[in-house]
């Protein structure tokens, strides 16, 4: 499981999309302003840093940071478990 969320996490960290390499995949008329944002943890175990977009949509914007705290979480617990063993 930790190999596939890593997976996810870098996947999303390559999409351009996510990473600022120009504006977003689909902007057109009425298309959201969209920040980069970054959810960064450390510990003596692991090293977390998730780039993540913020639309100023409140709903859409509450959707992803918790699909981003979701991830995180699973990736620290999946870290651990596996440093302890």
């Amino acid at each position: 499981m930790g190999r596939a969320v890593f997976g996810i996490l870098v996947g999303l960290l390559l999409t351009p999309a996510f990473a600022g390499a120009g504006s977003p995949a689909f902007a057109g008329t009425g298309a959201l302003p969209v920040a980069k944002r970054t959810l960064k943890d450390q510990s003596p175990i692991y090293t977390i840093a998730i780039a993540y977009p913020r639309t100023g949509d409140a709903r859409i914007d509450a959707d992803i940071l918790t699909t981003v705290n979701n991830n995180a979480a699973g990736f620290k617990k999946e870290a651990i478990s596996s440093h302890d063993s």
